[in-house]
């Protein structure tokens, strides 16, 4: 029962495996799943169906009372046993990691994410055993990878291994003759918030795109038929398609490729991720479209880009209202970082009205003083963050968007009322009671220090 594999996933490093997605109603495979700690969140989450293998006898009978038991050795698994699957989540045996990874990719079908736990030494310089196969898998299908530190260093069995969490995604690439696998429609369930694509958008663009390609495709029989129209009047054509400055375009592949790409980057510049998207976490899906421009352009894959995309915003949200309460409260009075403090600021509570230091500057302008705005971009990721627990996306905007502003004068915008002032301050004070306590109970929840019920706007 207790080998040296035997590392039971605790419940914290789970809520983070499953941080970016929603399981409800999905197949998910669990494929090294122990006593099934992973198992019972998965079910608690209203996962549809969730499969298990575990090698261990006395634990996969146990299994066989909460999960659809596939068998002891799931690197004997093939594909066709879980071509159903939406998710893969797994804490593989840390001694055979890159053989379980390695092998759930391979046996995973399209469009299924994999979230696994992994030794962060796997990543460092060596080319031991399959390391290499591992990290090139990560380059080029990964979407993120997180270091959790010794996460199980107070499990219920204890380790002092560095564990990082590694998330890929197995695109759909296969289609029929007729293209109909780029016309698969959006999920079932999944939905958008408001203004961040619409869905004419989606079906115009791979509608182009396939036509593209089948006119593509006729060009070899065109030219044929052109060059059979042509050569009796003593005319030779070279038969090849240009694009742009020296880049020849040859073959189906090659165009495909290059138009994908074209595609992909209009499918960006459509979407209005500005609201979404905190400073904090623009390099992470800068890197995730980058990765999304070498995949196929099928509307299945656009779907299941924007799922991933949406399924992180809890989580960016959460990171960018933490984010801003750490740097407010740490600008209290008597503050131990030795920065700049005021007394309207607290230690452990985002009061009502907030200073924030270099914020603003002072510029002059026909011998009229102004304030212009010199570091704004926490200040705007706040402002995301509560529009998006307070459901109010239409207040969003940035603050430079009051361009110049007259020193020690009250603004209106969005959630607060600002003053800049010539020393570089910015004074913000909530409009809506209830916004500022809502911010400060979620900051509370994500900490693990719930505030009383009641609390004191004067604190």
């Amino acid at each position: 029962m207790f080998d040296k594999d035997f590392y039971p996933t605790p419940k914290g490093v789970i809520n983070k495996m499953l941080m970016e997605i929603s399981v409800q109603g999905k197949t998910v495979l669990e494929p090294s799943a122990g006593k099934g700690n992973i198992v019972d969140v998965l079910n608690q989450r209203g996962a549809g169906r969730v499969l298990t293998y575990e090698k261990t006898e006395v634990w996969a009978d146990h299994l066989q009372t909460k999960s659809e038991f596939l068998g002891y050795d799931f690197l004997q698994c093939r594909s066709q046993e879980i071509s159903h699957i939406d998710y893969i989540v797994m804490n593989p045996p840390f001694s055979r990691v890159e053989d379980h990874i390695l092998h759930a990719w391979k046996v995973a079908p399209e469009g299924c994410q994999i979230i696994a736990l992994c030794p962060t030494n796997r990543f460092s310089r060596g080319h031991i055993g399959r390391r290499d196969e591992l990290k090139t898998l990560l380059k080029d299908h990964g979407y993120g990878k997180t270091d959790l530190g010794d996460c199980f260093s107070t499990a219920e069995r204890k380790t002092n291994v560095e564990v990082s969490m590694i998330q890929f995604l197995k695109p759909i690439r296969s289609e029929n003759f007729d293209y109909e696998g780029f016309y698969m429609d959006m999920p079932e369930g999944l939905e958008y918030p408001e203004g961040v694509i619409k869905y004419d958008f989606v079906r115009s663009i791979v509608s182009r795109y396939v036509t593209a390609m089948k006119i593509f495709e006729r060009a070899p029989e065109l030219v044929k038929e052109l060059d059979a129209a042509i050569k009796p009047l003593g005319f030779n054509r070279d038969t090849k398609i240009q694009i742009g400055y020296d880049k020849t375009i040859r073959t189906k592949e090659q165009f495909s490729r290059i138009l994908q790409k074209t595609c992909w980057n209009q499918i960006f510049a459509e979407l209005n991720m500005e609201k979404y998207v905190t400073s904090g976490v623009k390099e992470k899906i800068n890197r995730f479209r980058e990765k999304r421009r070498e995949y196929p352009f099928t509307r299945a894959n656009i779907y299941r880009m924007l799922e991933i995309i949406i399924g992180t915003q809890e989580s960016i949200m959460n990171e960018a209202l933490e984010e801003a309460f750490d740097k407010i409260t740490k600008h209290y009075h008597d503050n131990r970082y030795n920065v700049d403090g005021w007394k309207t600021n607290s230690h452990y509570l985002v009061k009502q009205k907030i200073i924030l230091p270099n914020v603003v500057k002072e510029t002059w302008r026909n011998d009229d003083s102004r304030v212009t705005w010199n570091w704004i971009s926490k200040v705007d990721d706040l402002h995301k963050g509560l529009a998006h627990i307070a459901g109010r996306h239409k207040d969003l905007g940035s603050i430079k968007d009051l361009g110049d502003i007259e020193r020690g004068t009250w603004y209106d915008w969005g959630f607060f009322e600002v003053k800049g002032h010539y020393c570089g301050t910015l004074h913000m004070r909530f409009k809506d009671e209830k916004v500022w306590e809502l911010f400060n109970r979620r900051v509370a929840e994500i900490k693990g220090h719930p505030l009383p019920e009641k609390v004191d706007i004067a604190a």
